[in-house]
């Protein structure tokens, strides 16, 4: 299984926009890079910063697309995306065709020079631009203050979007106060090691409207290198009610997990830049977002997380904020809370925010629930494990971290029998695994020298609509709520026939 990875990219371009790290900071001191002049005399200031990631997993097959592949991924993106921002009271994305093309350009020349991250490079094969501004001038969008999320080797655009809110400077990204439209571009090739990539590119229409119209010929402040033309004029009132469009727009802050959400992943990984270098593996950070516009001095006294069950507090977390941030990249506006343990499947917890506003005290309390696994589980909390599985049943193995640090479940399978084993990860620290046969065993030794031996038997009705008492190892399955269909009992019948038959 190849480590999923997540790459930081800083494009510094002539106009630039902080994308997954303080994505709304669009008038702060910080990185500022575009031209600002009033007619007597000419001077300069500057405004935002673009940071784009992009995410590597893993793809067990690919499938060459066609024109009607890429649109239909476009519009279940563009539905699941929009989806996911009105569960946080957020405007929708409107699809945008230059950046729809600029995506998809980005997407196929990642494919055809077998390549990962932002960059492009002129002279290589499908060379549109250098970053994503560039590229998105390049298919006819009018303005520079492009953001970009991508990612590679998902299994579908919806593991691709899922994969990307997981990691907090991505999740800023899409969940942008500012951004307004997007455009959305998918390519595969047998050739790459990711198989694919999904790539998304976010812009304001009011930016867009305003460079797409005339340029500012009155006395005042003006700003330039904005738009595709670099000398195109914008009078400062105007410049910055399109920035502050949107941020108007949407609510006053953005919780995620959205509030009452049931399908939260349980665990982080990894991403580049590292919010936390020190660890491989944490819990599903849990943030908040307030909004520039509609909001003051923001300050958070308190972030804590607890199991909604009993009210226990879970302690070991880790808060990042402007100052706390190890790369620099949350605006003041921006909070993640880190469990620095993975938190349960199927829990439902409780987060709460305690913060100022002017020095005015405010609450926000909401739940969220991790998702349930879709198959029987067992729980390794032994050096030797073992288990009893029915021929046929898919099941998963979890492996709890032993540290932060501890992403390996890399294991070997050896099985004795007539047996057929089937084995992938779930996530890193969860196998999943079909064993199909009359008999036999089958030992899965992990890469750290635990090791869990499963005993097969055949399957009967009775057991496999039995609701298991949640146990440990040596013990049958953790019920996951999943009933077997009748064909199961056809294929466990007909594989005993084949044994009668063959003996």
């Amino acid at each position: 299984m190849k480590k999923k990875i997540l790459y930081g990219f800083s494009s510094f371009v002539t106009v630039v926009f902080l994308t997954g790290c303080g994505g709304d900071d669009l008038l702060s001191d910080k990185n500022q890079n575009i031209h600002t002049g009033y007619i007597k005399p000419q001077k300069t200031a500057v405004i935002g910063q673009e940071y784009v990631f992009d995410q590597i997993p893993r793809v067990k097959s690919v499938r060459v697309l066609n024109r009607t592949d890429v649109d239909a991924i476009r519009v279940k993106g563009l539905e699941y995306l929009n989806k996911l921002r009105h569960q946080t009271g957020m405007i929708p994305f409107q699809s945008e065709s230059h950046l729809d093309t600029a995506a998809y350009n980005h997407a196929h020349y990642l494919m055809i020079n077998y390549a990962i991250g932002h960059n492009e490079f002129a002279g290589n094969p499908g060379y549109t631009g250098a970053d994503p501004s560039d590229r998105a001038i390049y298919a006819g969008y009018a303005h520079r203050m492009v953001s970009e999320n991508l990612s590679s080797g998902n299994s579908s655009v919806y593991d691709s979007i899922d994969a990307l809110f997981s990691a907090i400077y991505h999740r800023f990204g899409f969940l942008s106060f500012s951004m307004d439209e997007i455009g959305i571009g998918a390519d595969t090739s047998v050739l790459h090691p990711y198989g694919n990539a999904y790539n998304y590119d976010m812009g304001i229409s009011q930016l867009r409207n305003v460079c797409e119209g005339e340029q500012f010929q009155d006395h005042g402040v003006y700003f330039y290198g904005v738009c595709s033309d670099l000398q195109f004029k914008i009078g400062q009132v105007q410049y910055e009610n399109a920035l502050r469009a949107n941020q108007l727009r949407n609510p006053k802050y953005v919780l995620w997990p959205y509030l009452n959400q049931t399908d939260v992943p349980p665990v982080f990984f990894e991403e580049e830049p590292d919010p936390l270098p020190e660890c491989s593996v944490s819990g599903y950070p849990v943030s908040i977002q307030f909004n520039e516009s509609k909001n003051g001095e923001v300050f958070v006294d308190s972030f804590k997380l607890y199991y909604d069950a009993n009210n226990s507090e879970i302690t070991d977390t880790k808060l990042l904020d402007k100052k706390s941030d190890p790369n620099g990249y949350f605006s003041n506006y921006e909070y993640a809370l880190f469990p620095m343990q993975r938190l349960d499947w199927d829990t439902k917890y409780r987060a709460v925010v305690s913060y100022t506003e002017d020095n005015i005290p405010y609450e926000v309390n909401w739940t969220f629930k991790t998702v349930a696994l879709p198959y029987p589980y067992f729980k390794v909390t032994q050096e030797e494990n073992a288990f009893t599985v029915t021929s046929g049943q898919t099941y998963l193995i979890y492996i709890p971290p032993k540290s932060c640090n501890d992403t390996g479940a890399g294991y070997s399978v050896r099985y004795t029998g007539d047996l057929l084993v089937e084995s992938d990860y779930h996530d890193y620290n969860t196998i999943q695994i079909k064993v199909t046969g009359s008999s036999g065993d089958v030992n899965v030794l992990l890469q750290d020298g635990r090791n869990i031996t499963l005993t097969v038997v055949l399957s009967d009705s009775v057991m496999k609509r039995a609701t298991v008492v949640p146990g440990d190892s040596n013990d049958t399955a953790t019920s996951a709520n999943v009933q077997q269909s009748d064909e199961s009992d056809i294929w466990d019948l007909l594989w005993l026939l084949f044994q009668i038959i063959k003996n």
